[in-house]
């Protein structure tokens, strides 16, 4: 009883670091933006390292592993990693015309549609008739409802340093308005929904081949490829040299937030759930909020897409349960276990 009870104190120190890790490389991203870094620049450069971080895990641990290269996996891990491009290029979009804090709090989006699109798709099947069917499309629509009002509705600055600021009253420069702050948070709502679309199908992929960190570190070079490919079009030369201070932070988020992160998140929704997992998500929210601000569009927002994607996981963990005594299952596999990993905050 004692080894279960430090293993899962384990576990959850665990979930309080990746909200840790997803906090610092939101900040981190952030002010790397503010410094000028073109987004195409930093987007080659994180996916380019953490693929590498991830390819030499993957040579460790999954080395024994057949991956069977054929056509069709070279062309879903080329699709894949077109996803990745277009996932980490909405979302730095999103970022640099909303808030740290903002996409903070639509980081569970992802998970949510994640377990739409399988249903959509006929990955996942969901009895409407039953009460899980039932919660788990509520809960898609509550957190669909969720990320439409705060694009519509910002409000007032509730939390953050900058709200008790005496310029409070007036515009805030480091925060979006209007237009603009919409266009941002549409654009956060297009990445989750991209990293949904992908995490569908690369459920799929790894009930064929078990190889989730070669695919993960194929998929991030692949992504880097096109990002760099993009940007050697568009921009001026001079905008890929990073200056002395930017190149450990860039580091940092590469290796901490793109390939540690999933790992641990994988190893905690394998131990604990999604649903448990998801209840650790408004600590990064609060993290972020502290050096950013807050909108009560945001917190009402989040709420909702928090109850949202509580009740997705609650109905796809209780689905899992009850139909493990009947002969068949609600489900091919469990879907938003294996996806906590894939997604991209």
């Amino acid at each position: 009883m004692a080894d279960i009870r430090a293993s899962n104190l384990t576990v959850h120190a665990a979930l309080l670091l990746t909200q840790f890790l997803t906090a610092f490389m939101t900040l981190a991203t952030q002010a790397v933006l503010k410094e000028g870094v073109n987004r195409l620049v930093l987007g080659c450069y994180c996916l380019f390292l953490a693929g590498a971080v991830l390819a030499v895990a993957a040579f460790v641990f999954e080395r024994g592993r057949d991956l069977r290269i054929t056509f069709g996996l070279i062309l879903q891990l080329l699709v894949f990693g077109f996803f990745v491009f277009i996932i980490q290029i909405l979302g730095l979009v999103g970022l640099s015309k909303t808030s740290a804090s903002f996409v903070s709090a639509m980081h569970p989006l992802s998970t949510v549609f994640t377990a739409a699109f399988a249903m959509l798709f006929g990955v996942e099947k969901v009895k409407l008739l039953s009460v899980y069917g039932q919660a788990k499309i509520a809960g898609i629509l509550v957190c669909a409802g969720g990320a439409i009002l705060m694009i519509l509705y910002k409000g007032p600055c509730v939390l953050g340093l900058q709200c008790s600021s005496p310029s409070s009253t007036t515009p805030i420069k480091s925060v979006r308005t209007g237009v603009e702050f919409q266009v941002g948070a549409f654009c956060i709502v297009l990445s989750s929904m991209a990293a949904g679309a992908m995490g569908t199908f690369a459920a799929k992929l790894l009930e064929k081949r078990p190889t989730p960190v070669t695919i993960l570190a194929i998929t991030f070079l692949i992504g880097s490829l096109v990002s760099g490919t993009a940007g050697f079009f568009t921009i001026d030369s001079s905008a890929w040299r990073l200056t002395g201070s930017l190149v450990p932070v860039v580091m940092l988020i590469s290796v901490l937030s793109l390939s540690i992160f999933p790992v641990l998140m994988l190893w905690s929704v394998m131990r604990l759930g999604p649903t448990i997992v998801g209840c650790y998500t408004p600590v990064n929210t609060l993290i972020t909020s502290l050096f950013s601000s807050i909108f009560l569009g945001s917190i009402i927002g989040a709420l909702f897409i928090l109850i949202g994607l509580l009740l997705v996981s609650w109905a796809h963990e209780e689905c899992s349960k009850s139909t493990a005594e009947q002969e068949a299952p609600c489900s091919a596999e469990p879907l938003i276990e294996k996806i906590e990993a894939i997604n991209l905050a």
